[in-house]
């Protein structure tokens, strides 16, 4: 099904109304540019290596070369703060970080060095690249979509954080808190043995977590050796749908309760938002002639939790949703969506999103948003 949405048009204008400045960095030293800017404001980044940043206002950051435009840090030692990329944002903003590679220059080979700290907010990685980076999410909402961690990453969830992953290639693990979300569509997990210790790592770890759930479709969850969790507790959940397990990824932790749930949505996209483009959707089910009702957001805002309606959390929170489609699933469980984005440059660098819910019993299934930056 191919559509075009021209409500794209009118939206863009409704968010122009707030004034947006394009920035272009020129390096190394990224920092003077980001303190500039105002809330909302865009900062391309050409080829080229930059120092790590402190983020405190809802900006957008583009590499105009993506795989070559890099933020790193600025040499210092192993485990030193500043060599830290810190983003913490004020309450109702959101940063986007699209093609960059966040990366240590010095980075030894599967050691873990360097790291992404999330504080505080709203943030989207898209077409992002992490290698040998270790990612703490402290609070808020995050976002990974085609996003790749090419040498061993570790990815800590604090508490109450909600995460969604899709369309994304991890080699690491991923450690939950108490009360966290994660969402898992269309993405390879990989447990890797430390080069240390020889251990295989956990590829979603759960420490004494309590009440976190993590929904899994249509992806690939394998080991090196090591568990698929570490010990969970009570309340934890995981729901799993169309997706393999690998022997050596280990078993399931108990109490922990584990759920086949076929009646869970995938989603995947082309890739990136272009004007004049066209992005394409795809939302897979568990059988041919279920409905999915598509949605249109302007923004992607943090997620609600919707209980007794949605099975998951809504990321629309802040935002406008409007309904411009419905899709049906064909005999192997697919839907898709061809939407043609206008070509008017009012629409660069603005956000959007796509949310396709499943009819039937409550709660409703909800399928991870796709969408993003318009480039």
């Amino acid at each position: 099904m191919s559509i075009v949405i021209r409500g794209l048009v009118s939206c863009a204008l409704v968010c122009s109304a707030v004034a947006q400045t394009v920035w272009t960095a020129t390096g190394p030293s990224l920092q003077p540019v980001v303190d500039a800017a105002a809330p909302g404001d865009v900062v391309l980044l050409p080829d080229a290596l930059y120092e790590n940043i402190t983020l405190t206002q809802g900006l957008t950051l583009i590499g105009t070369n993506p795989g070559g435009t890099a933020i790193r840090d600025p040499g210092l030692i192993q485990g030193s703060v500043e060599s830290d990329t810190v983003v913490n944002l004020p309450p109702g903003q959101r940063a986007q970080f699209v093609g960059l590679e966040f990366r240590r220059s010095s980075t030894p080979p599967g050691q873990l060095v360097g790291t992404l700290r999330l504080e505080a907010g709203q943030v989207a990685f898209s077409g992002c690249a992490f290698l040998g980076s270790r990612i703490e999410i402290e609070q808020g909402a995050v976002r990974f979509d085609r996003c790749e961690s090419l040498i061993r990453a570790h990815w800590d969830l604090m508490s109450d954080v909600d995460v969604q992953i899709v369309d994304s290639t991890l080699f690491g693990s991923v450690s939950l808190g108490d009360g966290c979300t994660l969402q898992i569509s269309g993405s390879n997990l990989t447990g890797l043995v430390d080069p240390l210790s020889g251990v295989g790592s956990a590829v979603i770890g759960m420490i004494g977590t309590v009440d976190s759930s993590t929904w899994i479709t249509d992806s690939t969850i394998q080991g090196a050796g090591g568990s698929l969790t570490l010990p969970a507790l009570v309340g934890d959940t995981f729901y799993l749908a169309r997706s393999t397990v690998t022997d050596d990824a280990g078993a399931l932790p108990v109490p922990a309760t584990v759920i086949a749930a076929p009646e869970l949505v995938g989603a995947s996209s082309s890739g990136a938002l272009q004007v004049g483009g066209q992005f394409d959707c795809s939302w897979t089910v568990d059988g041919p002639g279920q409905s999915l009702a598509v949605l249109l957001s302007v923004g992607i805002g943090g997620p609600l939790d919707v209980a007794g309606l949605l099975a998951q959390l809504l990321w629309g929170g802040g935002v406008s949703l409007v309904s411009v489609a419905a899709v049906v699933s064909d005999a192997n469980g697919d839907a898709g969506l061809s939407v043609a984005i206008p070509n008017d440059p009012a629409l660069r660098y603005h956000v959007f999103g796509l949310h396709a819910v499943r009819g039937g019993a409550l709660p409703l299934q909800l399928a991870p948003v796709l969408g993003g930056v318009v480039e």
